[in-house]
């Protein structure tokens, strides 16, 4: 047996079979390297108003809750993926605040459509998220300052500008600087080839995703290769964050 410590991921993948995860000096978990590209379980957590909303909620769903966080009214959940749907209902109604965030459809369209739909399941592409409904995909873009609140009466917030209403909760996009996006597409529709998706390049974790892949891009390139690695058209899902930690790896 071999015990390799790195934050790597690639390193990683490339030595180790089994990886275990330590914080604060305590073993937390312990898993297979493919489980991290497609985890089979989920963990989202929900930020709450108040301990009334915490205990309602636990009320329905504490199967589901990893971890409680009463002072600072947050709730962990780990769930498996085909689950997700049972922490929502199907949608009764929307309010839609700021009209600037749906794209591709009208107003009225984005209603008519969404109403009645239960969300199935979520994916991801690059930096956006897909949410599977029954008949529809609808496509978000958190952007910088973009979230989601499970929320049940507290009142509305000025930056709360998409809600999803349920039986006795909602599901609000809250967006300060409201640069997130919504597109909205049928479920026979090839979303990998229509926009927004198709412009995005490979993901770090595809298998072809090589040093030939990116030798293509890089090869003839005048622009800095900070601004080449954030072109999502090249690599899709790298942020400003990770790339600065990419530069200075490669710098070493």
């Amino acid at each position: 047996t071999i015990l390799l410590s790195s934050h790597i991921f690639s390193e990683v993948e490339a030595t180790c079979d089994t990886i275990a995860i330590i914080k604060d000096g305590k073993h937390v978990s312990t898993f297979k390297s493919s489980d991290i590209k497609k985890p089979k379980q989920l963990t989202y957590i929900f930020t709450f108003e108040d301990i009334d909303s915490i205990n309602q909620f636990e009320n329905r769903f504490s199967s589901f809750i990893s971890k409680k966080e009463i002072e600072i009214l947050k709730i962990s959940i780990r769930i498996d993926r085909e689950d997700l749907n049972k922490i929502y209902n199907s949608i009764k109604d929307i309010n839609i605040r700021y009209s600037n965030i749906i794209q591709n459809v009208t107003d009225e369209e984005f209603m008519t459509s969404l109403i009645g739909q239960t969300f199935i399941k979520m994916n991801r592409r690059g930096k956006y998220l897909i949410c599977e409904l029954n008949d529809y995909y609808l496509i978000v873009h958190l952007r910088m300052e973009g979230k989601f609140f499970y929320m049940h009466n507290e009142p509305l917030s000025s930056h709360d500008h998409i809600i999803f209403k349920f039986d006795n909760s909602e599901l609000r996009y809250n967006d300060t600087r409201k640069f997130g996006t919504m597109h909205l597409f049928k479920r026979d529709d090839d979303i990998y080839n229509i926009y927004p998706l198709n412009k995005l390049g490979k993901e770090p974790f595809d298998d072809y995703f090589d040093k030939d892949y990116l030798k293509k891009y890089f090869i003839k390139c005048s622009k800095p290769i900070k601004t080449t690695l954030l072109d999502q058209s090249i690599i899709a899902g790298l942020g400003n964050i990770y790339v600065d930690e990419v530069c200075y790896l490669v710098s070493r």
